[in-house]
């Protein structure tokens, strides 16, 4: 017993002592301003800290080795300078290019941005002379839908008609007799009871897209307008500058429009080597999971086709 106290003492009197210490009163000198004194903020200086923050300060100015997630977050949500975009345009030659027609040193250039249908990413640019008509840039535009392959029962009105959207003008193309106003129905339906009197639907007017030409319009930079073709697909274009011409341009009217910027066409690869792109389609194949599915030259002749070039089993197939 005496041993188990002895073993015991040492603790007690630790805990005592730190008992008295925290009970002890502070001293005359480390109370009232002495203290405050002695903990005053121009006293809490870390080295290298600055005392005082610019106006224009960001997240981009603190340093890297701060890893707060305060900070990671404000740098994550700071805005991200644009993505410079990939140009896919192909070099063309210009020689022998008719040079008789010359562009006039009074002509405006314009340029013309046409966007994807589904999502606005930037698909094409132009420039355009503000003496062209608009059927000379939308011939120019290049849209996947348009190079898909049609039955032989496809309209052909779907694939001539088209419009253009300008400041509450739409401007159609009726050039062939199989063309169709597409206008009509929305015309139509702004002009049913239950839309009027509503401003935006106020105005509107039809216009031949042949005999307008650009500098007939009325456009601002940056304003998007739209671009209808085959029956529901639909493209956001701007107009990104508008200028006079200058020595660096295309000297013959001939080449325009000049496309300056195409975007990367993606295609399908064969769903059978994924090694080449598709340049067949099939439908109601029995023999793959996927419907339509895809498949290059060489897989599509294997799985398919006879000897003699018959088909093995009755599906449908189209060009890609």
């Amino acid at each position: 017993q005496q041993q188990q106290q002895q073993q015991h003492q040492p603790a007690q009197s630790q805990a005592q002592r730190k008992r008295k210490r925290l009970e002890a009163p502070l001293h005359p000198s480390d109370t009232g301003g002495d203290v405050l004194s002695r903990f005053h903020p121009q006293r809490l200086h870390c080295p290298g800290m600055p005392t005082s923050f610019p106006e224009d300060f960001t997240v981009d100015d603190i340093p890297s080795k701060i890893t707060l997630t305060s900070v990671e977050l404000g740098r994550a949500s700071a805005p991200q300078p644009e993505r410079l975009s990939r140009n896919y345009l192909m070099p063309t030659s210009t020689d022998g290019t008719d040079t008789s027609e010359l562009v006039k040193h009074t002509e405006v250039v314009i340029q013309i941005r046409l966007y994807q249908s589904k999502r606005p990413t930037k698909m094409q640019e132009f420039l355009v002379l503000g003496s062209q008509a608009l059927t000379e840039l939308r011939d120019q535009f290049s849209c996947v839908l348009d190079e898909m392959y049609k039955p032989p029962d496809w309209p052909e009105s779907l694939l001539k008609s088209g419009f253009f959207f300008i400041e509450k003008t739409f401007y159609n193309d009726m050039r062939f007799a199989c063309s169709m106003d597409y206008s009509q129905p929305i015309l139509a339906w702004a002009q049913a009871p239950e839309q009027r009197g509503r401003p935006e639907y106020t105005g509107l007017q039809t216009a031949s897209m042949a005999d307008t030409t650009f500098d007939q319009l009325t456009l601002h930079i940056n304003q998007p307008y739209l671009y209808y073709h085959q029956g529901n697909c639909e493209h956001i274009w701007t107009v990104t500058d508008i200028r006079m011409t200058h020595d660096a341009d295309e000297s013959s009217r001939h080449l325009y429009p000049v496309q300056t910027y195409q975007a990367r066409v993606r295609r399908k690869r064969c769903r059978i080597c994924e090694v080449f792109h598709a340049k067949w389609t099939t439908h109601n194949d029995e023999m793959v999971s996927e419907n339509p599915c895809y498949f290059c030259d060489a897989c599509y002749q294997q799985l398919h086709l006879q000897p003699n070039g018959d088909h093995k089993y009755p599906y449908d197939v189209f060009p890609y």
